[in-house]
């Protein structure tokens, strides 16, 4: 989790992708991490995984 709370991938414009085992706490962990970063300034998407992999498979 240090990535996170060094934000060098918000300067770097990267994405995040969270994954896990069920419980690990990612629901809790995503929308967390999406305040703190809104709250400074910066813009936060939600986008479902298989929407993503829509894209890409056409």
């Amino acid at each position: 989790m240090n990535i996170y709370s060094t934000r060098n991938y918000l300067e770097k414009g990267e994405s995040v992708l969270l994954t896990g085992t069920t419980g690990c706490g990612k629901s809790f962990f995503t929308p967390a991490l999406g305040h703190q970063t809104r709250s400074q300034g910066n813009k936060v998407l939600y986008p479902e995984v298989t929407d993503e992999a829509q894209k890409y498979s056409n």
